[in-house]
């Protein structure tokens, strides 16, 4: 049942005429913290306030009206006679006194309608703007994985592209890593999971054997929670032919003034 459905019973609910299973699942729902009931419910209370105000006043009997006045006590000594135009007088102050009382007391329910009124669409602009930033977020999000999904796409499909699972050593008997070589496009990627978590101030090196006189340091990633980290480098302009590649536990720098391996190798893998 949505907010807007709830209404007649809201109504009812103020009224203390609702019972049953609605009456409890209506409790529910308020003590749930709604914002649009609970202002729903302050304009259902307010309206039931000022509707004695539009009924008519009724006349008394004149009999009742009589002893009303006895038990009230005796009259006092009439004074002089007033004239017509004196009684139409002081009966047109006292219709102008009872109205302003009357229209004083409606104007008052009014203010707390509007405010009522006022504090609920608040907190429906604040609700609508929590979730448009949400769909916001979920759409930014799913863009950015479809893209990621077209590129990897891609990749797959490339003639140039080669893609080598790494074999693990040992100490990782239960990691997996697997390699991206684009070589059009000079771009490396790594894609790991079940990694095993590091002590503080460590990460996975990439190294990259060309056959020359000291390997390329490709970078350094961290895996999450579920051992899963990535990593993408950007080849030089000429790397010469990649021959073998290795991960090693390394200094958390970012591949930074790294010119040899010195941790232990996780991975190691010859290339075609």
């Amino acid at each position: 049942m949505t907010c807007d459905e709830r209404y007649d019973s809201l109504l009812q609910y103020a009224m203390g005429t609702l019972g049953g299973p609605e009456l409890d699942e209506l409790r529910a729902h308020l003590n749930g913290g709604c914002p649009i009931c609970a202002g729903k419910l302050a304009e259902a209370n307010a309206l039931l306030g000022i509707l004695p105000l539009t009924l008519p006043s009724p006349a008394l009997p004149p009999r009742v009206r009589q002893r009303l006045l006895d038990r009230i006590g005796p009259a006092k000594k009439p004074a002089a006679p007033l004239g017509d135009s004196t009684v139409k007088r002081h009966a047109v102050n006292h219709s102008h006194t009872w109205l302003a009382a009357l229209f004083g007391a409606l104007a008052a329910a009014c203010i707390t309608i509007v405010i009522y009124s006022d504090t609920i669409h608040a907190a429906q602009g604040k609700l609508l703007r929590e979730a448009q930033e949400r769909v916001r977020t979920t759409q930014n999000e799913l863009n950015a994985t479809a893209n990621d999904a077209r590129k990897l796409g891609h990749l797959i499909e490339s003639p140039s592209v080669q893609i080598v699972t790494l074999k693990p050593k040992p100490i990782q008997a239960q990691g997996f890593a697997r390699l991206i070589l684009d070589s059009d496009n000079r771009i490396l990627r790594v894609y790991a999971t079940n990694l095993n978590p590091l002590p503080s101030g460590k990460g996975y090196e990439l190294w990259l054997f060309n056959g020359g006189q000291h390997p390329i340091a490709a970078g350094t990633f961290q895996v999450n929670a579920q051992g899963a980290g990535s990593l993408q480098y950007t080849l030089p302009e000429r790397p010469g032919q990649i021959l073998q590649v290795a991960i090693t536990d390394e200094p958390y720098n970012g591949g930074k003034g790294l010119t040899q391996p010195s941790g232990n190798i996780q991975f190691v893998q010859g290339l075609q």
